[in-house]
């Protein structure tokens, strides 16, 4: 986040924060965490990690799930009604003279 430092004490802005936000700081300070101004490097690094975590990507993931998932189903009705027609087909071609339907044996 920015802060606008300009013409103000380092006391006035420390107070101007919430007394939670102050004691964050006065810890940070005990551990030994040390602010620095960012670099041409870090500029980068963060437009890109930016970048690589913008909804567009992540819509895109999605899109290609619910393509993913729309062949999928297209595929098995066309699988379905192959195996379908092979059943009717079997069923229609196959002779029925081989089995004893009247049971014509005598039992």
């Amino acid at each position: 986040f920015r802060l606008d430092i300009k013409n103000k004490k380092a006391d006035d802005v420390f107070f101007s924060f919430q007394s939670k936000t102050r004691y964050n700081i006065r810890l940070a300070t005990k551990k030994g965490v040390e602010v620095k101004e960012g670099t041409k490097e870090d500029r980068t690094l963060k437009k890109k990690m930016k970048d690589a975590a913008t909804k567009d990507k992540v819509q895109w993931i999605y899109i290609n799930r619910i393509m993913l998932c729309v062949m999928t189903f297209i595929v098995s009705i066309f699988l379905f009604s192959y195996v379908h027609t092979l059943v009717i087909n079997g069923v229609y071609t196959d002779p029925t003279e081989d089995y004893d339907v009247y049971r014509s044996n005598g039992f």
